[in-house]
């Protein structure tokens, strides 16, 4: 356990290590400050007990010049006060302690979202799932339990290890009788849960896990799930796995309430031990049964916290240690530069793309499954290529290899000789791309189209207009109330197929790209409007690169250049 914590600490100390040292030099200050006021609690009962050891304790402090009602107020005054700037400063302490954990935290989880669009797309894939799970369980985990449980039981231990001290100097040996007694029980507890929790955490990451993928499941297969009558089977699912989510939650609630028990009964075992010990000495025992009774007060829910804390590390072991892995990878990502955004990308009318040599597969061992295989061809500006090819033999990768979400395992794709990939993001946000599975945001139909309020640029209404009259989405807008101020909800839902491609056909011709892809781009649409945005192609040809994926051979046939994929190849069609 104690080398989790200082792991804990240790990564702790990565994210801000000034600010985590300025926490800790609070809780010392506030750890000595309670100490003097427990301190003062003997002279104020052993006063109020018998008023002549008011001299004794004049003579200790070296207050014999005031009088003994001065003096009491004195110290009573001081108890007051002492208690309020401990109290003050553990405010200050648990706010900013608050501050710094939830800075933390949203860094951390925007350099893990940056890092993950600056991968490779296809590990990008694989990986959406870990993301939701970093984001909304591991990083939080660390922070809330890891690092916040580190700093509280490092306080609960400061304080008690004062407290034990003063009363070993008040009372000696049964003082480590009695804290002797609490370690044994504390020690068996941690020992006799450990593996046992260690477990707990596990299953309970595996029951998330679980929830997340039937609550994806049932939310994108809803139609199909209705189809095919496979209600009863989520629902029973869901409910099996939610009950032994249930089982983790009740162990975590009893994990919190047996320590309390324990300890109280310990407590009161040890406050009866020392009345006994006492009992021949009735007079000097008052007071320090005051002493103790404040002392148990203090030290219960201390010992209690610090035997949750304890355990709650344990039970979510396995979230803080993915957490501590994500820390290693933002310093690693912090340290690296990912990013060639300063190289600029210049295209005109000379422009060419030249693939040379490029292999490319989906499975981890490039040699099987290839998709292509020895590539060779030059896309020039100023013409628009058809591509077609049977279903699965690779056009949509060839666009997502031209745009560089995808990596060659062999060869290079080139921009007027300078690999894209050295361009990265410079170069894809050169390109417009209409996928088949084209995303809305939840936002007006027009920040829909011109993405603008979500790139802090200006709106430019004449290429909005432009867009709007292409796409025949003017025509559209009576069907809504707010015309195109309208809200999308739930990426576009109760729209047709063929509005959610005009928005997306829109949006592509407002951005006003030298590079154009359009995969299957009059699928939804009318014969009129694919026409329409043939038309437009031809216009705007001279100085963009234009490639149309499409199985229409009406489509192909106005196109400058075909290319047929087909076995691992792209050749043009003679």
């Amino acid at each position: 356990m104690l080398k989790f914590i200082f792991e804990i600490s240790k990564n702790a100390f990565k994210l801000s290590g000034n600010k985590l040292f300025f926490v800790f030099f609070l809780i010392l200050l506030s750890t000595a400050i309670e100490l003097l006021g427990i301190s003062l609690i003997i002279p104020i009962i052993s006063i109020f007990m018998d008023s002549s050891n008011i001299e004794h304790y004049k003579s200790l402090f070296n207050f014999k010049f005031l009088d003994n009602f001065n003096f009491l107020n004195l110290i009573l005054i001081l108890f007051f006060f002492v208690f309020i700037i401990k109290y003050a400063l553990t405010v200050l302490t648990e706010y900013l302690t608050v501050k710094y954990l939830k800075k933390w935290e949203i860094s951390l989880i925007i350099r893990i979202i940056d890092h993950h669009f600056k991968r490779p797309w296809i590990v990008s894939l694989k990986s959406h799932k870990l993301l939701i799970k970093n984001i909304f369980t591991d990083i939080t985990v660390f922070i809330n339990q890891g690092v916040t449980g580190v700093l509280n039981i490092i306080k609960c231990l400061l304080i008690l290890s004062g407290i034990i001290i003063y009363l070993i100097f008040e009372k000696g040996m049964i003082t480590i009788i009695i804290f002797s007694i609490f370690s044994i029980i504390f020690f068996f507890f941690i020992k006799g849960f450990k593996n046992y929790l260690a477990r707990i955490s596990n299953d309970y990451g595996n029951f998330m896990d679980l929830k997340f993928n039937l609550t994806n499941e049932i939310n994108n297969g809803f139609r199909d799930i209705k189809i095919h009558n496979l209600k009863n089977y989520f629902l029973k699912e869901y409910l099996n796995n939610e009950k032994s989510i249930a089982v983790v939650d009740i162990i975590k609630k009893l994990i919190q309430i047996l320590p309390k028990i324990v300890i109280e009964l310990v407590c009161i075992f040890g406050f009866v031990l020392v009345v006994l010990a006492n009992s021949s000495d009735p007079d000097n025992i008052v007071p320090f049964l005051g002493l103790l009774t404040f002392v148990i007060y203090r030290s219960q829910p201390l010992l209690t916290s610090l035997a949750t804390l304890t355990a709650a590390l344990q039970l979510h072991s396995v979230q803080i240690k993915e957490g501590i892995n994500l820390i290693n990878l933002s310093e690693k990502i912090h340290n690296s530069n990912e990013d060639n955004d300063s190289k600029e990308v210049y295209m005109d009318l000379n422009s060419i793309i030249e693939i040379n040599n490029v292999d490319f597969s989906y499975e981890d061992n490039p040699s099987k499954k290839k998709i292509f295989s020895d590539l060779n061809i030059s896309l020039k500006f100023g013409n628009i290529y058809g591509l077609s090819g049977k279903n699965g033999t690779g056009k949509s990768t060839f666009a997502d290899l031209i745009i560089g979400l995808l990596k060659p395992q062999k060869g290079n794709i080139l921009l007027n000789s300078k690999n894209i990939n050295s361009l990265s993001s410079s170069w894809i946000n050169s390109i417009s791309y209409l996928s088949q599975n084209y995303f809305l945001f939840n936002d007006t139909i027009k920040n829909n189209i011109t993405l603008d309020t979500k790139k802090d640029q200006i709106f430019n209404n004449e290429r909005y207009e432009r867009a709007l009259k292409i796409s025949n989405l003017v025509e559209e807008f009576d069907k809504f109330t707010d015309k195109d101020n309208s809200i999308l909800n739930n990426s576009g839902r109760n729209l047709s197929g063929g509005q959610k491609q005009r928005i997306a056909i829109a949006r592509l011709i407002y951005k006003n790209s030298k590079v154009i892809i359009l995969d299957e781009p009059t699928a939804s649409l009318d014969q009129s409007s694919s026409s329409s945005i043939v038309k437009m192609l031809q216009e705007h040809k001279k100085d963009k690169l234009i490639i149309v994926i499409s199985h229409s051979q009406e489509i192909l046939n106005q196109c400058d250049k075909i290319l047929i994929v087909k076995d691992n190849k792209i050749n043009f069609q003679k």
